[in-house]
């Protein structure tokens, strides 16, 4: 069952590509390889990520984490996106990756089994770093979207 923190981050996607005129709708299956499905049959992944501004330099510094089992699946479809919500020093702002434009580099990293946080079962996954600096950066701002670049949203966030 998704979170209602989920549930919001996943509503802000779908308004981000309603403002763009994609309609979508959630995936059905808590563990499916999307979270989101438009119109135009894109597979949107989603996380939602709450982080203080120091933290969010240090994990981009090492890189965002995309599991290379749900870049395999999401390469299959045209447009398909990695889309990370975050939730920094009372800013929100969305990074989003086209699949397309990875450029995957495949690295082994022991990680939780699954995101539930009371989970702490570690197992093997292969994963790729994705930076901030090569998403599409949205700071959502009195309910608007704005596109901004990352020296913008590094200075919002000081």
């Amino acid at each position: 069952m998704r979170s209602s923190e989920e549930i919001a981050s996943l509503e802000l996607v779908q308004a981000l590509f309603m403002k763009s005129n994609i309609s979508s709708k959630l995936s059905t299956g808590q563990y499916d390889k999307y979270d989101i499905i438009t119109e135009n049959n894109w597979r949107i992944e989603v996380k939602n990520r709450k982080l203080s501004k120091s933290d969010f330099i240090k994990y981009n510094n090492g890189g965002f984490i995309l599991e290379e089992i749900k870049y395999s699946y999401l390469i299959q479809f045209n447009n398909s996106r990695y889309i990370n919500v975050f939730h920094v020093n009372g800013l929100t702002f969305i990074l989003n990756w086209k699949i397309k434009d990875v450029r995957p580099i495949i690295n082994d990293l022991y990680c939780r089994k699954t995101t539930h946080f009371e989970n702490t079962n570690r197992v093997r996954k292969s994963v790729i770093y994705l930076k901030a600096e090569t998403a599409l950066i949205y700071l959502y701002e009195d309910n608007d979207f704005k596109k901004i670049d990352f020296n913008t949203l590094i200075d919002k966030l000081n």
